[in-house]
Protein backbone atom coordinates (compact mmCIF):
# COMPACT_ATOMS: atom_id res chain seq x y z
CA UNK A 1 0.00 0.00 0.00
CA UNK A 2 1.12 3.53 -0.70
CA UNK A 3 -0.14 6.94 0.31
CA UNK A 4 -3.23 7.67 -1.79
CA UNK A 5 -4.89 4.36 -0.93
CA UNK A 6 -8.00 5.08 1.17
CA UNK A 7 -7.00 2.72 3.99
CA UNK A 8 -3.46 4.06 4.13
CA UNK A 9 -4.72 7.63 4.07
CA UNK A 10 -7.06 6.81 6.96
CA UNK A 11 -4.16 5.35 8.97
CA UNK A 12 -1.96 8.35 8.17
CA UNK A 13 -4.70 10.68 9.45
CA UNK A 14 -4.61 8.97 12.86
CA UNK A 15 -2.47 9.14 15.96
CA UNK A 16 1.35 9.36 15.71
CA UNK A 17 1.51 5.85 17.24
CA UNK A 18 -0.26 4.60 14.11
CA UNK A 19 1.23 7.03 11.58
CA UNK A 20 4.89 6.16 12.16
CA UNK A 21 4.23 2.44 11.76
CA UNK A 22 2.11 3.07 8.67
CA UNK A 23 4.92 5.13 7.16
CA UNK A 24 7.46 2.41 7.98
CA UNK A 25 5.48 -0.72 7.18
CA UNK A 26 3.02 0.27 4.47
CA UNK A 27 4.41 3.36 2.74
CA UNK A 28 8.07 2.38 2.65
CA UNK A 29 9.10 5.78 4.00
CA UNK A 30 12.77 6.34 4.66
CA UNK A 31 13.97 5.90 8.23
CA UNK A 32 14.41 9.62 8.91
CA UNK A 33 10.78 10.30 7.98
CA UNK A 34 9.16 7.59 10.10
CA UNK A 35 11.48 8.30 13.06
CA UNK A 36 10.48 11.99 12.94
CA UNK A 37 6.87 10.90 13.14
CA UNK A 38 7.64 8.42 15.92
CA UNK A 39 9.13 11.18 18.10
CA UNK A 40 5.73 12.92 18.07
CA UNK A 41 4.32 10.16 20.28
CA UNK A 42 5.73 11.94 23.33
CA UNK A 43 3.93 15.24 22.67
CA UNK A 44 0.87 14.42 20.54
CA UNK A 45 -2.09 12.11 20.86
CA UNK A 46 -2.37 8.95 22.93
CA UNK A 47 1.26 8.84 24.04
CA UNK A 48 1.25 12.46 25.21
CA UNK A 49 -2.02 11.97 27.10
CA UNK A 50 -0.66 8.88 28.81
CA UNK A 51 2.66 10.54 29.69
CA UNK A 52 0.72 13.50 31.16
CA UNK A 53 -0.90 11.11 33.65
CA UNK A 54 2.41 9.92 35.10
CA UNK A 55 2.88 11.15 38.66
CA UNK A 56 5.98 12.98 39.87
CA UNK A 57 7.12 9.70 41.45
CA UNK A 58 7.10 8.04 38.01
CA UNK A 59 4.00 5.93 38.61
CA UNK A 60 0.66 5.54 36.85
CA UNK A 61 -2.62 4.44 38.39
CA UNK A 62 -1.35 4.44 41.95
CA UNK A 63 0.66 1.21 41.70
CA UNK A 64 3.36 -0.74 39.94
CA UNK A 65 1.20 -3.67 38.80
CA UNK A 66 -2.15 -3.00 40.42
CA UNK A 67 -4.70 -1.71 39.75
CA UNK A 68 -4.51 -3.90 36.72
CA UNK A 69 -4.68 -2.23 33.30
CA UNK A 70 -4.01 1.32 34.61
CA UNK A 71 -0.86 0.76 36.69
CA UNK A 72 2.73 1.60 35.80
CA UNK A 73 3.45 -1.80 34.23
CA UNK A 74 0.50 -1.55 31.85
CA UNK A 75 1.12 2.13 31.02
CA UNK A 76 4.71 1.25 30.10
CA UNK A 77 3.59 -1.74 28.01
CA UNK A 78 1.24 0.55 26.12
CA UNK A 79 3.94 3.19 25.56
CA UNK A 80 6.17 0.41 24.25
CA UNK A 81 3.43 -0.69 21.84
CA UNK A 82 2.93 2.91 20.72
CA UNK A 83 6.63 3.06 19.91
CA UNK A 84 7.66 5.77 22.36
CA UNK A 85 11.34 6.41 21.61
CA UNK A 86 13.47 4.31 23.93
CA UNK A 87 15.43 7.26 25.31
CA UNK A 88 12.43 9.12 26.72
CA UNK A 89 13.19 10.43 30.25
CA UNK A 90 9.73 9.66 31.66
CA UNK A 91 10.09 6.06 30.53
CA UNK A 92 13.50 5.85 32.23
CA UNK A 93 11.94 7.16 35.45
CA UNK A 94 9.31 4.42 35.35
CA UNK A 95 11.90 1.74 34.50
CA UNK A 96 13.94 2.76 37.54
CA UNK A 97 10.81 2.60 39.69
CA UNK A 98 9.95 -0.88 38.40
CA UNK A 99 13.45 -2.09 39.29
CA UNK A 100 13.87 -0.25 42.58
CA UNK A 101 10.43 -0.90 44.06
CA UNK A 102 9.01 -3.77 42.06
CA UNK A 103 11.77 -6.35 42.12
CA UNK A 104 13.38 -8.54 44.68
CA UNK A 105 16.33 -10.85 44.40
CA UNK A 106 15.60 -14.57 44.33
CA UNK A 107 18.74 -16.56 43.67
CA UNK A 108 20.18 -15.36 40.38
CA UNK A 109 17.04 -13.72 39.01
CA UNK A 110 15.33 -10.42 39.61
CA UNK A 111 11.64 -11.15 39.96
CA UNK A 112 8.71 -8.77 40.10
CA UNK A 113 7.41 -8.61 43.66
CA UNK A 114 3.86 -7.42 42.99
CA UNK A 115 2.68 -10.87 43.99
CA UNK A 116 3.44 -12.79 47.16
CA UNK A 117 5.75 -15.00 45.09
CA UNK A 118 7.36 -14.55 41.71
CA UNK A 119 5.10 -14.55 38.69
CA UNK A 120 6.69 -15.46 35.36
CA UNK A 121 4.25 -13.45 33.25
CA UNK A 122 4.74 -10.23 35.22
CA UNK A 123 8.50 -10.73 35.29
CA UNK A 124 8.44 -11.19 31.51
CA UNK A 125 6.41 -8.01 31.01
CA UNK A 126 8.81 -5.98 33.14
CA UNK A 127 11.86 -7.45 31.39
CA UNK A 128 10.30 -6.65 28.00
CA UNK A 129 9.79 -3.04 29.12
CA UNK A 130 13.35 -2.74 30.44
CA UNK A 131 14.78 -4.28 27.26
CA UNK A 132 12.74 -2.08 24.92
CA UNK A 133 13.73 1.10 26.75
CA UNK A 134 17.33 -0.19 26.97
CA UNK A 135 17.39 0.74 30.63
CA UNK A 136 21.02 1.25 31.69
CA UNK A 137 21.24 -0.58 35.00
CA UNK A 138 23.67 -3.26 36.18
CA UNK A 139 20.71 -5.30 37.45
CA UNK A 140 19.59 -5.77 33.84
CA UNK A 141 22.05 -8.24 32.40
CA UNK A 142 22.63 -8.15 28.69
CA UNK A 143 23.84 -11.01 26.54
CA UNK A 144 26.52 -10.43 23.96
Amino acid sequence: MKAGDSTTDWLLAGDPAIRWQTLRDLCGADEAKFLRERKKIAWEGWGARLLARQTASGMWGGGLYRPKWISTTYAMLLLRQFGLPSDHPQAFKACKLLLDEGCYHDGDSNLFAAMQHSETCITGMVLAILAYFDFPDARVKKNG
